[in-house]
């Protein structure tokens, strides 16, 4: 639960950040420059379409960052009392939980990430 918590409050404070990015980001990849820094972004957000808008995606934020917190940390544990069934992965349990935690993090949070980004684009 602390992780979950954690997370929404991280959401809370770097999703205005992560859509003027992403909005910065789009305007380049359009073949325009609609923003010289971030600040503009910011300010361009908040003037022409309000505060609010600097919060577009943060209820799909809020649900990536929770899936991202429960694949890592059950993720790992559930992997980690997997690979101690095999006694031939001692040297290497550690790296290999690592890697694997990290390949489900990535699967399960992609869709909501993609979503995250599509919803801030606009």
């Amino acid at each position: 639960m602390a992780s979950v918590l954690s997370g929404v409050f991280g959401a809370l404070v770097g999703n205005p950040f992560d859509v003027a990015l992403i909005r910065k980001q789009a305007s380049i990849s359009s073949g325009q420059t609609n923003y010289k820094n971030t600040y503009q972004a910011f300010q361009a957000i908040i003037k022409y379409e309000g505060l609010k808008y600097l919060y577009s995606g943060l209820n799909i934020t809020i649900v990536r960052v929770v899936l991202i917190n429960f694949a890592q940390l059950a993720g790992r544990d559930y992997i980690s009392q997997y690979f101690k069934n095999f006694s031939f992965l001692d040297n290497h349990h550690h790296n290999l939980v690592a890697f694997t935690a990290s390949i489900l993090t990535a699967l399960i949070s992609l869709p909501a990430d993609n979503i995250k980004v599509k919803l801030q684009k606009q």
